[in-house]
């Protein structure tokens, strides 16, 4: 199963002891084994989470508003983080799947739709200068950057927390918001 971990299009391992042969592969992960002399393997997630093939994690939305700080703890308390994007492509597939994930079309999304995201900036960083907290770790890319996905006039100078929408990162003051919250775990 670690193959297919390492690999950034593996969905389905099988495995023939027979021959010894692994293969992976990039089609959609099987939903029904058919019988044989292979072994085969599905990344999945927890009920109720879906599996962004650009970052390899599971996300769950949770539908209920609460300040950063709040819903951190409770991604925490599951085993998991608030969600993270190493690369702009695993954020667009996330903003893409936004409005299923909130049971609504784009076209009617509200614009209080906005999820807490695993962005944040402590009081000694400059304006500019956020970290991911959970899997992926290190810097959030600058406005500008190649896997950056702020919104245009994104980040502003004093809010500290990330939040996510249809169409980009927006910073947000942590506890004077309430946003739904995107928790994140491994498969």
């Amino acid at each position: 199963m670690t193959l297919c971990q390492d690999s950034a299009t593996c969905k389905t391992v099988s495995y023939n002891p027979e021959s010894k042969i692994c293969q992976l592969s990039d089609s959609a992960p099987v939903t029904k084994l058919i019988e044989s002399e292979e072994q085969v393997y599905t990344v999945s997630c927890k009920l109720d989470y879906t599996y962004n093939p650009e970052s390899m994690t599971c996300y769950k939305l949770v539908k209920s508003k609460t300040d950063w700080y709040q819903a951190n703890e409770s991604c925490s308390a599951i085993g998991g983080y608030l969600a993270t994007f190493p690369t702009a492509a695993a954020s667009q597939w996330f903003r893409d799947q936004l409005p299923t994930l909130l049971g609504t079309s784009n076209i009617l999304l509200p614009p209080n739709s906005m999820t807490w995201i695993g962005g944040y900036r402590d009081d000694t960083s400059a304006p500019e200068n956020f970290a991911w907290q959970g899997f992926a770790t290190g810097g959030v890319p600058a406005p500008g950057q190649p896997e950056s996905d702020w919104k245009a006039d994104e980040p502003q100078d004093f809010e500290k927390c990330i939040a996510a929408y249809v169409d980009g990162w927006y910073d947000a003051d942590c506890t004077d918001f309430e946003f739904f919250y995107t928790c994140e775990t491994l498969p």
